[in-house]
């Protein structure tokens, strides 16, 4: 059984539009900065929470993929379909 692939967006610079991106890179920033921030923020924030907010980031990115899988097509879809009422190109 062979899984469907994927519908890519037609400019990748469009994907910093997607929630699900801007919080997958926030999780990036903040396992690339994990070493320098903990002791600075130790006082306020204990490491052993840490996890917990990776985990909390990791989830959101699940969460608001499925959101945006769940939205109608006229709000999710960048290419106009011909016939389409809304569409300005196809009289």
């Amino acid at each position: 059984m062979k899984l469907p692939l994927p519908k890519l967006i037609p400019e990748w610079r469009q994907c910093l539009r997607f929630d699900s991106v801007r919080v997958a890179l926030l999780l990036a920033l903040l396992s690339a900065v994990q070493a320098e921030v903990l002791p600075i923020v130790a006082p306020v924030f204990p490491p052993q929470v840490w996890p917990w907010v990776t985990g909390g980031l990791a989830l959101a990115i699940a969460l608001l993929r499925l959101r945006q899988q769940q939205l109608p097509p006229a709000q999710t879809d960048t290419h106009p379909r011909p016939g389409d009422p809304h569409n300005p190109i196809d009289p």
